[in-house]
């Protein structure tokens, strides 16, 4: 059985809201498998720049940054060093035209006559 010029990666990813003190594991499990396809037609480094480009607009309801750690096995040790990382910053909510809009609130009381 030929040997595939890729090797197999995993990869977790971070998220840390602004204002938070540190970093969070997002979603089970904390480390996931690199799709074998992703590798056989691109690098590595191709694969993390897509995921992130589409994490912008999958999680627009946060604020702050997303850290994506690549390693070369499953179960990464205590202070393993990444073999590829990358960290975006989520801009969260924005008020743009394409934002749903809320409806102002009447006063109690208001534009009744008496």
């Amino acid at each position: 059985m030929k040997k595939p010029y890729w090797q197999p990666s995993w990869y977790r990813l971070l998220f840390r809201a602004d204002g938070g003190s540190g970093w969070e594991v997002m979603g089970p499990p904390p480390v996931s498998r690199v799709p074998n396809a992703a590798l056989a037609n691109g690098s590595l480094e191709a694969w993390v720049q897509a995921l992130l480009a589409g994490a912008v607009e999958e999680l627009d309801d946060l604020r702050g940054e997303l850290l994506i750690e690549c390693f070369d096995g499953p179960e990464p040790a205590e202070g393993a060093q990444p073999v590829h990382s990358a960290r975006i910053r989520l801009p969260g909510p924005t008020a743009g035209p394409s934002a749903p809009r809320r409806r102002a609130r009447r006063r109690p009381g208001a534009g009744r006559s008496g």
